[in-house]
Formats: C-alpha cells, sequence, structure tokens
C-alpha cells in the first residue's frame, strides 16, 4: 500500500516458462469504475515484476488482474487479486502534558500509523468558551525518515506536540 497507490508484484512461475517473459500487463478498477491497464517491460530472466499504480484513490478497494508475454503471445487467463490503499489515520489516544512553559506546552501522544500512509502532522485544537480553535503547533511526525518501500503500519509510536 501507498498513499493513493499500490505496489503490485507479479510473478511468472519459473516451471511453466520454456520463453522469457517479455511483458506484463496489469489491470485495475475500482468499484465505480472502468478497468485500467498499464504494460510494462519485464527484466530478461526476472521472475518478478514489481509495478507501481499511482494516482489512485485512498481507502479504496482494487480488483486486480495480470498477464504476461512471451515470444509467442499472451497467457490466455489472468491471474486476479484484490489490493486496497491506504487509510486514513485513526485518532491520537493516551495524550499527556510533559512539560509548560511560559509560552507553551509540550504534549505527547500515541499514534498508529496506517499501513502505506505514515502520520506525517499532528493538527491540534483548544477549548474556548463557545467552540474549538485551532492553534500552531510544530510537530514530531514526520514522514522524512521512513522507507517508503517499507511501510508495514506496524506497531502505535509515540509522537510530541509542542505548542
Amino acid at each position: 500500500r501507498r498513499p493513493k497507490g499500490l505496489s503490485v508484484l507479479v510473478e511468472s512461475q519459473p516451471e511453466e516458462m520454456s520463453l522469457p517473459i517479455l511483458e506484463c500487463e496489469l489491470q485495475w478498477c475500482g468499484s465505480w469504475s472502468s478497468w485500467s491497464s498499464k504494460l510494462v517491460a519485464c527484466e530478461e530472466g526476472a521472475l518478478v515484476s514489481e509495478i507501481l499504480l499511482e494516482r489512485l484513490t485512498s481507502c479504496t478497494d482494487y480488483n486486480l488482474r495480470a498477464r504476461l508475454r512471451n515470444a509467442v503471445g499472451w497467457s490466455k487467463d489472468f491471474t486476479e487479486a484484490t489490493g486496497r490503499t491506504s487509510d486514513i489515520a485513526a485518532p491520537p489516544w493516551d495524550l499527556k502534558l510533559l512539560a509548560r512553559r511560559p509560552n507553551q506546552v509540550v504534549l505527547e501522544c500515541e499514534v498508529l500509523d496506517p499501513e502505506g500512509a505514515p502520520i506525517t502532522d499532528l493538527e491540534v485544537q483548544f477549548s474556548g468558551k463557545v467552540t474549538w480553535g485551532d492553534v500552531y503547533s510544530e510537530c514530531s511526525a514526520s514522514a522524512s525518515c521512513w522507507d517508503w518501500d517499507d511501510l508495514g503500519g506496524g506497531p502505535s509510536r509515540k509522537v510530541q506536540v509542542t505548542v
């Protein structure tokens, strides 16, 4: 999963290959859309091709199907699968006041990164007499340290916010 995208691995079966695979076709559609298609040239001798689908809709299930081509032609059948783009983040929890200073406070909370879409910022609001209002804050949650090829969700993490 990726933010608004999917990384799809298409694997050919070595026992079924007498000629090298030249090309892979990946097709996809969401629940309310028609099929889209992407052709990718395969590296010589590669048994696995990774195809990145971008500009998809977040929080959406996709039907996927793939087929391969060798020098003789395209495979008769498609291999089918499903995938889902990243979901929105759950609200933070276990909010604590870590420090109070004359002009700021430091808060800490626990967050859980959705698979493929790490939390990059937190919005802090304060309670006024009538409504809630936004307040400027700096957050230690950052995607700059993430390895975008390994976004497995994982355990929750602590994040600090200076307000």
